[in-house]
């Protein structure tokens, strides 16, 4: 008796990796496993009347790619609130900063990250570029490369940082000739003085935006990795 398939695709284009039969047209899987991989003649033989048979006219199907050195946990909590890494100028950047002000209520901490530089080279990296978004709640933005970000006054009253600091590594709270901040900070070391009291996920909300970050992953067709740990956030 022939094990009918739960899922299948046909007419696909197919990359199997397999020097002997580089590329199929069809796939077939059972609980999660493939159970074949070949021609659609050879994949109808296990489909049944409950196989849920996916048409890949015009799909490409390639094995699933493995990431040799990634961070997908300490990435996602360094990623927290507004996506801003498509926002080319600053009325982006502050449209999206208001947009999430008002999605987060009025006693919570307006997070964004990966934000370009290209929207600050008038304004220059400062918190008053992005003053009048947010009203008054505390802010903090991290730059793409992670080596910037910005926090606005709320938010550096919040952590205490008045002026300048020293520190061990090359890291700097940039400050005005009269020793305000301006709200860049470079550096991890000068970033974790705000980063350090902005309220931390539950353990909760923490498995739910990892799961989310592995869900991402396996949409783009990354399947497994090497991942990266040690971090003191985990």
């Amino acid at each position: 008796m022939t094990v009918t398939a739960d899922g299948a695709i046909l007419g696909a284009r197919i990359r199997t990796l397999d020097p002997e039969r580089p590329t199929a047209t069809a796939l077939a899987w059972r609980d999660g496993v493939l159970a074949t991989v070949g021609t659609d003649q050879e994949v109808r033989e296990l489909i049944g009347p409950r196989t849920d048979v996916v048409d890949g006219t015009g799909l490409s199907v390639v094995p699933g790619l493995v990431d040799s050195h990634i961070h997908p946990f300490y990435g996602t909590l360094k990623t927290r609130g507004v996506d801003l890494r498509t926002a080319l100028t600053l009325d982006e950047v502050r449209s999206r900063l208001a947009e999430e002000r008002r999605r987060c209520g009025p006693d919570a901490w307006v997070l964004g990250h990966s934000v370009r530089y290209e929207p600050f080279h008038d304004s220059g990296i400062r918190a008053d570029a992005i003053a009048g978004a947010v009203d008054d709640a505390p802010v903090l933005i991290g730059f793409f490369d992670g080596h910037t970000a910005l926090a606005n006054p709320p938010a550096l009253a919040l952590a205490g940082v008045t002026g300048p600091r020293e520190f061990t590594q090359s890291a700097e709270v940039v400050c005005e000739p009269d020793g305000s901040p301006t709200g860049a900070l470079l550096e991890r070391a000068a970033m974790d003085l705000v980063q350090d009291v902005v309220p931390t996920w539950s353990d909760a909300e923490r498995l739910d935006a990892f799961a989310e970050t592995l869900r991402a992953f396996n949409r783009v067709g990354l399947t497994g990795a090497h991942v990266m740990l040690g971090e003191p956030e985990l």
